[in-house]
């Protein structure tokens, strides 16, 4: 079972992921800027690492997020769903499997 802190983690990644494709940000140009692999980046929009608060913050500023104000939604979100659908810009119609839990 997760911990609350596992919780709060996969929130966070799930949130600053939305965020990212909201902008049409490339996973490789937003991970030069926090200087880690597209892999990397991954790990953090699933949950599977968890970032340094500094690199969070030049996340959260890259994506125009406030830094407090996105750890505080984090950590008030109701309980993550298992997946979450979401519509790329791309193509409105298609339904895309975002799985915060890595599941």
């Amino acid at each position: 079972m997760p911990t609350e802190l596992d919780v709060i983690i996969r929130r966070l990644g799930l949130r600053l992921e939305l965020t990212r494709r909201m902008q049409k940000r490339s996973r490789q140009e937003v991970a030069e800027h926090l200087g880690v692999n597209k892999q990397t980046l991954g790990n953090y929009a699933h949950g599977r690492s968890s970032m340094t608060i500094p690199r969070l913050i030049v996340l959260c500023r890259l994506l125009k997020l406030e830094p407090g104000r996105t750890l505080q939604e984090a950590c008030m979100d109701p309980p993550l769903p298992t997946k979450a659908r979401i519509r790329t810009v791309k193509d409105p119609t298609a339904d895309h499997l975002i799985d915060p839990c890595g599941v």
